[in-house]
């Protein structure tokens, strides 16, 4: 209202001629009202740009609140995606291990069959020989028995006659003392006729004696004589057994040179056929190994987005050593099902597992200490530690077993990616000889471009750089350098390489 009155006012001075000068108060007025409306304007406008002032913090608030979240949602987003990672991990090394264990038992099977069948074929071979040796023998034996029978049947024969003589003579001599004797008899007898009755009896008991004892005398140079020709016949039958037997060896012997022939030709096709096995699984091992590469680059790499996507420095995974306290949190039994047949606990001892470093604690139940940590990973073991349970048996492979041989001093073990230098008396692991899935091996120089320390964050306060070694990270190992040399000494495996 007071604007279409001001303009009003205006516009009719504006029209009217100017005759005078107006009232000195209405000019006044007229000023003042105008200096109002110019004032009332400088406020609302001061009043808008407030507003919009406002407003733009609102939205400035409202859009750092959706960047807040968004960043909230992708680290939720990163953890899920990391969990996931580290369980498919898991499983692809469970399964790697079950199937390199496989391999290694039937690794050992084939060898324990082959040892066994050679072992056989020895066997054969010296039961051939001797069995031919005692064949000749035999032969021998048979010939000369054959001629020392001859001699003593001749002999027997002459013996046999003669003692047929001598019999002949014997009862002819007998025949005369008995005819004598019953002369004599007669004679006494017609004595004792006339003696005592008694004296006759004894006599006559004598007499009967005397005949049983000829009788009894006959039936011996009887059976004796049929004695003798039973053992004539049994000793012609076991002869011609004898015979039979070295024939049907004869027979045997040409059937066992046939069955040998075959056998080595049986030997050359296994021999063959284990020369294409152990290629074939050379090829599966360097197809394992490129296949190890590339599943640990693209870990490293999650892992790497995941722990650096944000800006932030990742937590380290703590992992418990021998000697050291389990927290309380580990109070209950948590082994995974696959592995609770093995590991279980006992009045003595509890086992639990940690999934953060895939390894299965034995605690003391008295002391609540770590007495042995027992690593699910492949290339889990450090030097200075000791090796767990289940690595009691040589299980390198084949092609690597003439380099690395047990002895006195060190054990080898293989654990599906590593070869370990163990102590024989300790047990304690003394150095990785060779990572078959690492980029670079020992005692080569380690390539130009890793000047720069570069290990991950959890394992800068372990592995420190000195005058003496230097530690450089690539494709999930850790290697420990000669820094005068540049040469690599060691191959430390990190828990996700």
């Amino acid at each position: 209202m007071k604007k279409s009155m001001i303009a009003l006012l205006l516009a009719a001075t504006a029209a009217t001629p100017v005759l005078a000068d107006p009232p000195s108060d209405f000019r006044v007025k007229a000023r003042a009202e105008v200096g109002n409306e110019r004032a009332q304007q400088r406020r609302n406008a001061a009043a808008q740009r407030q507003r919009q002032r406002r407003q733009a913090q609102a939205e400035r608030r409202e859009t750092q609140q959706a960047r807040v979240t968004a960043h909230q949602r992708q680290q939720r987003r990163a953890q899920a995606e990391r969990r996931e990672a580290q369980q498919a991990r898991a499983g692809a090394r469970v399964e790697a291990r079950q199937t390199a264990q496989r391999r290694a038992e039937a690794r050992q099977a084939a060898q324990r069959r082959s040892q066994a069948q050679a072992r056989v074929n020895a066997r054969r071979d010296r039961t051939r020989v001797a069995a031919a040796a005692e064949l000749r023998a035999e032969r021998q034996r048979a010939r000369t028995r054959a001629q020392a029978q001859a001699r003593r049947e001749a002999h027997g024969r002459a013996d046999l006659r003669a003692q047929r003589r001598q019999r002949a003579a014997a009862l002819e001599a007998r025949r005369d003392r008995t005819l004598a004797q019953q002369r004599v008899e007669r004679r006494r007898q017609l004595a004792l006729r006339e003696g005592r009755s008694d004296r006759r009896e004894a006599l006559q008991a004598a007499r009967i004696r005397q005949q049983r004892l000829s009788q009894r005398r006959a039936a011996l140079i009887q059976a004796q004589a049929r004695r003798e020709a039973a053992v004539y016949r049994r000793s012609l039958q076991r002869e011609r057994v004898r015979n039979s037997r070295l024939a049907r060896l004869y027979r045997a012997e040409r059937r066992q040179d046939a069955i040998r022939a075959r056998m080595r030709q049986q030997s050359r096709w296994r021999a063959q056929w284990r020369n294409e096995r152990l290629w074939q699984a050379r090829l599966e091992r360097r197809d394992y190994q490129n296949w190890l590469r590339r599943q640990r680059a693209n870990e490293l790499f999650q892992l790497r987005r995941a722990a650096y996507g944000g800006w932030q420095q990742p937590q380290p995974v703590i992992v418990y050593v021998v000697g050291q306290q389990l927290p309380a949190s580990y109070a209950s039994y948590n082994v995974p099902p696959q592995y609770r047949r093995t590991y279980y606990d006992t009045p003595e001892h509890a086992f639990r597992y940690d999934d953060r470093a895939d390894s299965i604690y034995r605690v003391d139940r008295r002391t609540n200490l770590v007495e042995e940590v027992v690593t699910m990973l492949a290339g889990a073991f450090n030097i200075g530690q000791p090796m767990p349970s289940g690595y009691d048996a040589y299980n390198l492979p084949y092609e690597y077993r003439g380099s690395y041989v047990d002895n006195d001093d060190y054990l080898y073990r293989y654990d599906g990616r590593d070869v370990y230098q163990v102590d024989a008396d300790s047990g304690i692991v003394q150095s990785v000889v060779t990572a078959l899935g690492s980029e670079f091996g020992i005692g080569q120089p380690l390539p130009s471009g890793y000047d720069a320390y570069n290990l991950p964050w959890q394992y800068r306060d372990q592995y420190v750089d000195g005058p003496d070694s230097l530690y450089r990270y690539s494709g999930g190992d850790i290697y420990q350098v000669d820094a005068r040399t540049g040469l690599i000494e060691a191959i430390l495996p990190t828990l996700f390489g």
